[in-house]
């Protein structure tokens, strides 16, 4: 348990998505170099998305972690010269656009004339990967299917 404010806090979540980990990101303002930045919610049980943090998936069944409150850390980008905040999805669309364009300033009719696009690609990127998880989980079953079939 942890106190926060004279509150005892009964759980905490914190989660950073790999491509904020490995690939370098730039302001779409001012076009420098993005840094990570985090803050810290408390998540308590009235809110609408308690719920994602206070459960724990194990199979088919929901086991439930806590029934306090919850000091959730979210991780975002703040850019350094200009004090930009910019929440991790909102910018792998920036840096869709950014890649596209060829620049790291973009005005905002760019953003708005490109951001369909970006998001569109984003979705069919995910939509690839979780097919290729499933291929790479489903080979050694197939591999044993086959062998049985020869045998």
């Amino acid at each position: 348990m942890r106190e926060e404010r004279g509150k005892t806090m009964k759980g905490y979540y914190s989660s950073i998505p790999w491509g904020m980990l490995l690939r370098r990101h730039y302001c779409h303002k001012c076009g420098a170099r993005l840094r990570k930045d985090s803050s810290i919610r408390i998540v308590t049980p009235y809110d609408k998305d308690y719920a994602e943090y206070s459960t724990w998936r194990t199979g088919n069944r929901l086991t439930v972690v806590t029934d306090g409150d919850i000091q959730v850390k979210e991780y975002h980008f703040k850019c350094p010269d200009c004090q930009t905040i910019i929440k991790y999805p909102e910018q792998q669309v920036l840096r869709k656009i950014q890649k596209k364009r060829g620049s790291r300033i973009l005005s905002t009719q760019e953003q708005e004339e490109d951001r369909a696009w970006a998001e569109n690609r984003i979705s069919t990127e995910k939509m690839i990967k979780e097919m290729l998880w499933i291929l790479l989980c489903i080979t050694p079953l197939l591999i044993a299917i086959i062998r049985d079939l020869i045998e």
